[in-house]
């Protein structure tokens, strides 16, 4: 059996009415949790002025995450870097490597939400451009002792890079790649990747990623030269409950739920992101929710990594208005029920 990894994936979404203080010492003892349960990383979601909003600064939370674990990897999917004042975001990434002792995953990516980066003074049209020179700067940060750099946006000159990463030449990096176009770009860059299509849609993607990476392996280009087997990964909202029907009557309000927090700045603008659905039914049609009992959820998780071309499942646990303590327990359950049927040799 080929390697399968597991992860979480947190949109950082509250409930209604959540004490802040409560919400993330649940999330980090859910990071904990999951420690102990074998998963290999943790990657929160970047959001602003949104219900999916309360780690608006991810390194924030992921440094409060690395105080209190050992051994899992932490990550942002992800950082949005036209936001950023790039020599900032440097110095940050460095400080989380070292108070992990080298466990950082550095993902980024424009940001999904053009009213959140029109909030920070980004215009749209602007974020692409704002990312290719932000991403650039990070790499000549990382692997430089000094940073010179004569950009649209932002121009350095022979500033020093006292503090440097522990991994190296830098921590590796993670992109959200939706397209095929994007698939060749982050395999040309060697990057590790993460995706949000269904299964087959992920298995066309990894695919030209793949071909990519073969092809431009070793390359100057290669923003991971450290990494011989690429993570490949996928994220899925996940609820595991004791049966089936327990299980969807949990998850579909808290869908639902999750559905009204995602758009709800979208809709203050009188749009609808067309790429998600409120109804849970159609989301586990399409793919990209998997819920029921254990055995139901093993099933769907072996047809994923038969699917999906992904050696990495990162799982969605907490969503919607799930008490801190149905996430728990659906994490639990998976940790004790699904994953040991993928990882024991």
């Amino acid at each position: 059996m080929s390697e399968r990894y597991f992860g979480l994936f947190d949109h950082t979404e509250t409930r209604p009415g959540q004490d802040p203080a409560a919400w993330y010492e649940g999330r980090l003892a859910i990071i904990e949790a999951a420690e102990q349960g074998g998963f290999e990383g943790v990657f929160l979601a970047e959001h602003h002025s949104t219900p999916l909003g309360m780690a608006p600064s991810p390194a924030l939370l992921l440094a409060a995450a690395a105080a209190r674990t050992h051994r899992i990897r932490l990550g942002a999917l992800v950082f949005c870097l036209p936001m950023y004042n790039p020599l900032r975001l440097v110095e940050e990434v460095c400080m989380l490597d070292h108070m992990s002792n080298g466990r950082l995953d550095l993902g980024v990516g424009r940001g999904i939400s053009p009213f959140e980066l029109s909030y920070h003074g980004v215009p749209i049209s602007e974020s692409r451009a704002r990312f290719n020179e932000t991403l650039e700067i990070l790499e000549l940060a990382l692997r430089n002792e000094r940073l010179d750099y004569d950009g649209r946006f932002h121009r350095y000159a022979d500033v020093p890079i006292e503090l440097r990463s522990v991994q190296k030449p830098n921590p590796p990096f993670w992109f959200g790649m939706t397209t095929p176009e994007n698939a060749v770009w982050a395999g040309r860059r060697g990057m590790n990747v993460a995706s949000f299509s269904p299964n087959a849609p992920a298995g066309e993607l990894a695919t030209i990623y793949r071909e990519s990476r073969r092809e431009h392996r070793g390359s100057i280009e290669d923003l991971n030269p450290n990494i011989e087997i690429p993570r490949i990964g996928a994220v899925r909202h996940i609820y595991v409950a004791e049966t089936d029907d327990q299980a969807l009557a949990e998850a579909t309000p808290a869908y639902a739920a999750f559905y009204a927090n995602i758009t709800k700045l979208w809709l203050k603008f009188n749009t609808v992101p067309a790429f998600y659905t409120p109804d849970l039914d159609v989301a586990r049609g399409m793919d990209v929710a998997i819920v029921g009992s254990p055995e139901t959820v093993r099933e769907e998780v072996e047809r994923f990594f038969d699917e999906s071309g992904a050696n990495y499942l990162i799982g969605g646990f907490s969503f919607g208005n799930l008490t801190q303590q149905q996430a728990r327990r659906s994490i639990d359950l998976f940790m004790k029920e699904v994953t040991p049927a993928f990882t024991k040799r």
